[in-house]
């Protein structure tokens, strides 16, 4: 049917034809006329790159690269265009200029607040910092960095902090920071270009950035999904009591019609290490603003999600499951809220915390029904998998040990198994104990079953299985001792 999109895999096969062709030419000719209708669509700028690579352009190929992956985060960045590029791709890459405010919410950062400032240096036009009653140096700090700052009461409620903000603003798009966050130097031209690329949008573009927690060990978590840029007098303020969400008015961040694009811009924040927030007690805070928001408003569906994860973060399990569930109910019947695979993982995790796991197998299956696409999901539902199976290896083993015990001393009329009570009673307590990773008690229980009976079936089995294992683990220890890694399936 005329206007459909392509099916995208068929659209990847023809294009990828193409280039195998030596028909590239005639992929930058069809790129540059979709791109000059939809300069903000990743996949014809990859396709450019593609092409203008085949062709010989290495310049502007990494240019065309480089965009697709501005608009595209989860696409490798690649190294920063050099050398001379064509007029029609200079064109094509250009934006019309828009004004970009940062705005910021802050107290008691004096810490931290020259830190985000000289971040900003050269990526937007102006800095607005609502001060919500310090009681150290933030204020001066700031104004000394060339902020405009003001004073907002703090009335309990994050979004009124920043709607205050929103109001001073004089540029045409703005851009929210943390005093906690800084951004990425390599984007500083990304708000202003996003602020291009975007501005024409209707309904309006709210505009995803990418937020890079440092938890103070192990790889940062990243999200991608972070609302943060959006053009001011469209009718977008902040909702929500803590955690914050951007929507427009009236209607909420789940209600009315607004374009939630990603870009390419890194915000780098540390507020989430375990010191810090101990320090700062920022769960506790979160906790009690989300139970105002929750008790006023029973269906405020991003409160709730919220608390349950803070309660679940702040050791709080049972009250998590509680406003989990609780979220979860109203998410079901609420399309426009995407984090819905998340908060389920949540959940996993809340239940299995309570050692309910066969709550918690029964949400994962639901669950990956649900949203096959999501690992944490899957991961979570191994878990509550493993730890069932776990429990029921350790019923299974008592359960074991009350037949060899009772099979020992029976005295009954009905016929019983003597064997119960020997071989075959050790030999299924040999499989438990394997199973449970205990192969030492497993090799003992073996060794007992087969001296009671040697031509017993299975028992030979066993023992030879360990033994294999055994020494197939003695060499890759003397692989690793001499330094070779041995690949990670054994082989």
């Amino acid at each position: 049917m005329s206007g459909e999109r392509p099916d995208p895999e068929a659209e990847r096969q023809r294009l990828q034809a193409l280039l195998e062709q030596g028909r590239a030419e005639e992929i930058v000719r069809e790129a540059r006329r979709r791109l000059s209708v939809e300069p903000a669509d990743a996949g014809w700028w990859w396709w450019l790159g593609r092409a203008l690579e085949a062709g010989g352009r290495p310049a502007a190929a990494r240019a065309a690269f480089g965009r697709a992956a501005f608009l595209d985060p989860r696409l490798p960045e690649g190294e920063a265009a050099a050398g001379p590029t064509p007029a029609w791709l200079e064109q094509l890459l250009a934006v019309p200029p828009h004004t970009v405010s940062a705005c910021l919410i802050v107290r008691d950062e004096a810490e931290h607040i020259g830190r985000v400032l000289a971040s900003l240096a050269g990526a937007v036009d102006e800095v607005v910092v609502a001060d919500t009653g310090s009681r150290d140096d933030t204020p001066r700090l700031a104004a000394r960095a060339g902020a405009r700052v003001f004073h907002v009461p703090w009335q309990d409620d994050f979004s009124a902090a920043r709607n205050a903000a929103l109001e001073r603003a004089g540029s045409e798009w703005v851009l929210w920071l943390d005093a906690d966050e800084t951004l990425d130097p390599r984007d500083r031209a990304g708000p202003r270009l996003a602020a291009g690329l975007f501005h024409e949008r209707r309904p309006p573009a709210v505009v995803q950035v990418t937020v890079v927690n440092d938890l103070g060990s192990g790889p940062p978590e990243v999200h991608h999904d972070v609302a943060r840029l959006f053009p001011l007098g469209r009718g977008l303020r902040f909702f929500g009591r803590a955690h914050e969400q951007v929507g427009p008015d009236p209607g909420g961040p789940l209600v009315g019609p607004v374009l939630r694009p990603a870009v390419r811009i890194r915000l780098h924040h540390d507020g989430y290490r375990p010191d810090v927030l101990q320090h700062r007690r920022k769960l506790e805070r979160n906790i009690r603003l989300l139970e105002l928001a929750v008790a006023e408003d029973p269906d405020d569906l991003l409160a709730w999600a919220f608390l349950g994860r803070e309660r679940l973060l702040h050791g709080q399990p049972q009250a998590a499951v509680e406003a989990l569930t609780r979220a979860e109910a109203l998410a079901e019947r609420t399309p426009a809220y995407g984090r819905l695979p998340e908060l389920r993982t949540y959940l996993l995790s809340a239940l299995l915390a309570l050692g309910r796991r066969e709550e918690a197998v029964e949400v994962g299956r639901r669950a990956v029904a649900a949203h096959p696409e999501y690992p944490p999901l899957w991961f979570g539902y191994g878990q509550a998998l493993f730890l069932q199976a776990l429990a029921l290896a350790g019923a299974a083993g008592a359960a074991y040990r009350e037949a060899v015990e009772r099979s020992r001393r029976y005295q009954g009329l009905l016929p019983a198994d003597p064997a119960l009570g020997g071989w075959k009673g050790l030999l299924a307590l040999g499989d438990v104990a394997k199973l449970q990773g205990d192969w030492t008690t497993a090799y003992t229980y073996y060794r007992q079953a087969a001296a009671e009976q040697p031509d017993a079936p299975g028992i030979a089995a066993s023992l030879t299985h360990q033994r294999q294992q055994v020494e197939q683990l003695a060499r890759l220890l003397a692989a690793e001792a001499a330094g070779d890694t041995p690949p990670a399936d054994g082989a």
